[in-house]
C-alpha cells in the first residue's frame, strides 16, 4: 500500500510538470487519471497512524519509551530528508534561501496562506512531514502517560475541534481551509491530521477482540471499498487532499484488507514488498528528477528535451525507482541507522 501511495503521488508530480512547462501535454484523460493521485499522501498518513499503533504495542508509559520512540522516528525521517534536500539544491544561495532551508529541516510551515501546504518547503514533498513529524510528536507524548489513547484522542479533540471553534467559530474536515491562525498552529489545528487519527483507529480495531470470521464476507467488503475508491477516482470526485475528498473510500478500503490480514494471510508478489520498503525513498527522491526537468526545458537543450517527452513518464518512474532502492540502501538502512544508534547511545 505505501508503495501504491508513492506511485500515485509519483505519477501526479510528474504529469503536473509536463502540464506546467507545455500545456500541450494536457489532455482530459491525463487529468482524470493522474490529478487524483493527491489521494497517496491521505494513504501514506493513515498508514503511518496504523503502524505506530501496531509498532508500540509494548509502550510503558516510560519517559525513556517515548524518547526511544521519538529519537527513532527521527533517525528515520530526517538523515533522508536531509541528503535528498541539499541534492534537490538550495533555492537560493541568500538569506531567503538558507531560511527556507532551514525553516523545512526544521519541519516548520513557510507561510501562513495556501493551506494544506503553507508554503513552498526547499524540497516539495517536505510539507506533509511537517505534519508526520507533528503526529510522532503527539504520539510519543501520548505514551507517557498510562491512559494513553485518553490523552491522544483529547489531544485530537483540543487541537482539531476545541480551537478552531474557539478561534474561528466553526470546525472544517477540510484540510484546505484557513482558519487565521500564525504559524505552527496551522499545523496543529489543520484537518490533514484526522488522516492519521484514522489509522490510529484502524490500529485499534485491528488490535481488539472484534474480528469478521467469515473470509467471503471481507472479500466482498475489500472488493466493494475498491470499487467504491476507482469509481471516484476516474469520476473526479474532490481529488484533492483529506477525507472529505477520497480520504474516506481508502479509509474503508484500508480497514478491511487490515481486518482480513487480521485472521488470513495476504499473499502480494515481492516486487510489491520491495516497493513498499524504498517508498519512502521513492516519495523524497522523484522530486530531483522533476527540478532536473524545469532546467532542461528552455534552455539550449531544449530540443533534448522535446525529444524524450514521449518517454518521459516511463522514464521518471524507472530513474526514481532506481534511485530510491540506491537511496533506500545507503540512507535508509545504513545512514539512519547509524545517526539512530548513536542518538540512542548519545542520549541514553
Amino acid at each position: 500500500m505505501r508503495g501504491c501511495a508513492a506511485l500515485l503521488v509519483v505519477m501526479l508530480h510528474g504529469y503536473d510538470v509536463l502540464w506546467d512547462v507545455s500545456p500541450t501535454y494536457h489532455t482530459t484523460w491525463g487529468e482524470a487519471l493522474f490529478f487524483p493521485g493527491a489521494c497517496g499522501v491521505d494513504l501514506f498518513f493513515m498508514i503511518s497512524g496504523f503502524i505506530m499503533v501496531y509498532a508500540t504495542t509494548t509502550a510503558d508509559a516510560s519517559f525513556q519509551y517515548s524518547k526511544s520512540f521519538w529519537i527513532k522516528r527521527f533517525a528515520r525521517i530526517w538523515p533522508v530528508y536531509f541528503v535528498l534536500t541539499l541534492l534537490n539544491g538550495i533555492p537560493s544561495f541568500d538569506l531567503h534561501g538558507m531560511l527556507t532551508v532551514a525553516k523545512s529541516l526544521s519541519f516548520q510551515p513557510l507561510s501562513n496562506l495556501d493551506a494544506p501546504y503553507y508554503g513552498r518547503a526547499a524540497l516539495d514533498v517536505g510539507w506533509t512531514l511537517n505534519y508526520e513529524m507533528y503526529f510522532y510528536f503527539i504520539f510519543g507524548l501520548s505514551m507517557l502517560f498510562v491512559r494513553r489513547w485518553v490523552v491522544f484522542f483529547g489531544i485530537i479533540v483540543l487541537t482539531l475541534l476545541v480551537l478552531p471553534f474557539l478561534y474561528a467559530g466553526y470546525v472544517s474536515f477540510n484540510p484546505y481551509n484557513l482558519y487565521g491562525f500564525l504559524n505552527y498552529l496551522n499545523i496543529v489545528t489543520n484537518p490533514m491530521i484526522w488522516e492519521f487519527v484514522v489509522g490510529v483507529v484502524i490500529g485499534l480495531i485491528y488490535q481488539s477482540s472484534w474480528t469478521i470470521n467469515n473470509p467471503r464476507i471481507l472479500q466482498g467488503l475489500i472488493a466493494l471499498a475498491f470499487a467504491v475508491f476507482v469509481s471516484q477516482y476516474f469520476s473526479g470526485f474532490d481529488s484533492g487532499f483529506g477525507i472529505t475528498h477520497l480520504g474516506a473510500s481508502l479509509a474503508f478500503l484500508v480497514l478491511f484488507v487490515m481486518l482480513y490480514n487480521k485472521s488470513w494471510p495476504i499473499y502480494v508478489p515481492r516486487f510489491l514488498v520491495w516497493l513498499g520498503n524504498i517508498s519512502f525513498s521513492l516519495y523524497l527522491i522523484h522530486p530531483l528528477f522533476l527540478h532536473l526537468l524545469h532546467h532542461v526545458y528552455g534552455s539550449p537543450y531544449n530540443s533534448l528535451f522535446v525529444a524524450i517527452m514521449s518517454f518521459y513518464p516511463p522514464l521518471l518512474i524507472a530513474c526514481s525507482l532506481i534511485c530510491a532502492a540506491l537511496s533506500y540502501r545507503y540512507l535508509e538502512c545504513q545512514l539512519s541507522e547509524w545517526v539512530k544508534i548513536k542518538l540512542l547511545r548519545f542520549l541514553a
